[in-house]
């Protein structure tokens, strides 16, 4: 039997997952034991599937997510069926167009140039909204790199400038590339937003969030 705290936990994942009218519709089967929410059921598209995760991430209190959500597979899809669906999920998006992909067995491979990691995730995300991908890899390249102290300061610099992050104690650490976010931030919604900051810097290739929540600050 749940527990106070963990019957709070269920009812603020079932009114989170409420507030987004794409899933409404779906009979998720939700369990929540401690800090750990377990998800069960089915979803149309993989982009759903990864929706769900990150709206139950973002509820207070949830420490870990288990994803065991299946996509349905709306009939036999070929991997040509795949592909077509994926080549226009890209070309909706200009930015995206020239991104290139192939299908293997339901796994969409991602060929191009990505300007930034949210040049990526967009390209990664545009993939999973098409019918039968069961997973999404990235084999984009990047634009050439810069040396460790210019991309920190790009990265404050960004920080700084967007109204948002502005005023959050976050500190950086760099190197060749990756960039380690550390300091505490009020909720999962600041945590992502600096990631999201970040993850648009030009020169950045990998975000490792260490941000910790201090939910008394709620």
């Amino acid at each position: 039997m749940a527990n106070h705290q963990e019957e709070e936990t269920y009812q603020r994942v079932v009114a989170a997952l409420d507030r987004h009218p794409s899933l409404r519709n779906y009979d998720l089967h939700i369990q929540v034991k401690g800090d750990v929410v377990h998800l069960q059921g089915i979803v149309d598209v993989l982009a759903d599937k990864e929706l769900v995760e990150r709206v139950v991430r973002a509820v207070p209190q949830v420490r870990r997510v288990v994803n065991s959500l299946t996509i349905s597979t709306d009939g036999k899809l070929t991997d040509e069926d795949v592909l077509r669906e994926v080549e226009e999920e890209l070309a909706m998006v200009r930015e995206l167009r020239d991104i290139s992909p192939a299908v293997k067995g339901g796994v969409v491979y991602l060929h191009g140039q990505a300007k930034t990691l949210a040049h990526e995730r967009a390209a990664v995300e545009a993939a999973q909204k098409a019918r039968g991908v069961r997973e999404v890899v990235s084999r984009l390249s990047f634009p050439g790199t810069c040396d460790n102290a210019t991309l920190k300061n790009r990265i404050e610099r960004a920080l700084r400038t967007h109204p948002q992050t502005s005023h959050l104690p976050v500190r950086t650490a760099v190197r060749r590339g990756s960039v380690v976010l550390q300091g505490t931030v009020i909720d999962q919604h600041q945590k992502m937003l600096v990631e999201e900051v970040a993850q648009s810097t030009l020169g950045v290739r990998r975000v490792i969030n260490q941000l910790e929540l201090d939910l008394r600050m709620e």
